[in-house]
């Protein structure tokens, strides 16, 4: 596995680098990121963007839109949530990903006294949901990503919607987050390298981005990530 950092809370280079990981380095490794996410409401791939957010309360509170390449339903992140990006080998089980993740935050958060329950991959604090994922697959390959929501107000995600009775949705409103129930405040960066510790082992190599790597994803940032065509447009299913 290979591990890529990524200093950058710009949701439109995120999903940009995970893209270009996807598609353009080597399709038979894998691929980690954990990053931060500053102000975002992350609808997903078939998502209809203009039913799904008040515009009005998202111009005003200066959120974010991005469109991501996964299904399922949109998500607000802000700087309280670890996201996390796999990006998975070609034939590799998408179950052995989810596993190893959610075995690696349990570890975590036992380590900083937090007890925490798990069930086919579903992460919950005394019965309560902080943690949530989606996957895309194409072509044998996999994107994995999701987030760990620390210390952040889901209700920013009930204002941002048009739609507020598809919050009683637990998969779309995580009702608890860690720092709810620690005994100390957990910040990003303590929870983030205790995880990695957990995460990686000693055959986990660093994959430094190039120069030529830098200059593809700022490209498929701007021509894709960043335009209202990509995140108010439904996409066809071959974009």
């Amino acid at each position: 596995m290979f591990y890529v950092e990524s200093n950058s809370s710009n949701p439109y280079y995120q999903l940009a680098l995970e893209e270009y990981i996807f598609t353009h380095l080597d399709p038979s490794a894998e691929y980690c990121l954990l990053w931060q996410s500053r102000n975002t409401l992350y609808v997903a791939r078939n998502q209809n963007t203009a039913e799904e957010i008040d515009q009005a309360f998202v111009d005003s509170a200066g959120v974010r839109v991005a469109r991501r390449l996964s299904g399922g339903d949109a998500v607000y992140l802000d700087d309280d949530n670890l996201a996390f990006t796999y990006i998975a080998g070609r034939n590799t089980d998408p179950d052995s990903i989810r596993t190893h993740f959610s075995e690696a935050v349990v570890q975590t958060l036992a380590e900083l006294d937090i007890p925490v329950e798990e069930s086919d991959g579903i992460l919950t604090i005394q019965g309560k949901r902080f943690s949530d994922s989606a996957r895309f697959i194409s072509h044998g390959r996999m994107i994995y990503h999701g987030y760990v929501r620390l210390d952040s107000d889901p209700r920013k995600l009930l204002k941002a919607l048009q739609n507020k009775s598809r919050t009683e949705n637990p998969v779309l409103f995580p009702t608890t987050s860690v720092n709810a129930h620690a005994p100390h405040r957990i910040t990003y960066q303590t929870f983030k390298t205790i995880l990695k510790r957990h995460l990686f082992d000693k055959h986990t190599e660093t994959y430094t981005l190039t120069a030529s790597d830098k200059e593809a994803v700022l490209t498929l940032l701007d021509e894709k990530y960043e335009t209202w065509e990509w995140n108010y447009t439904i996409p066809s299913v071959s974009r």
